[in-house]
């Protein structure tokens, strides 16, 4: 799961992941990336875009409308919870929130 602070600080992701890994087929087979559409259109910087049109793995963007409806409540009841709710954007809880649905999804 990918945010927009990983993309504009272009964040070399294989090696922070896994560090043994020597190649980008390799990641690409061991890992899926995914992010939401909503993150991409928070990246409005020149540099940060070439680097998303050059990124050095695959990477899926899906519509925040796959996420789980119970898993955007469980986030921002936990947000209010915890404190973290006037700190977190819409897009972070909509990030967490994708998360816990692909978690669910894949059965883990």
């Amino acid at each position: 799961m990918v945010d927009a602070n990983a993309i504009i600080k272009q964040i070399p992701l294989r090696q922070t992941v896994n560090s043994t890994l020597t190649t980008d087929d390799e990641f690409n087979r061991m890992y899926e990336v995914f992010t939401l559409q909503e993150v991409i259109n928070e990246i409005r910087d020149e540099r940060a875009r070439q680097f998303l049109q050059n990124l050095p793995y695959e990477m899926t963007i899906k519509p925040s409308s796959c996420i789980n409806e119970k898993d955007i409540e469980i986030v921002e009841n936990f947000s209010k919870e915890t404190g973290d709710s006037k700190t977190l954007s819409f897009v972070d809880k909509l990030v967490i929130a994708f998360g816990l649905t692909l978690s669910r999804e894949k059965g883990e």
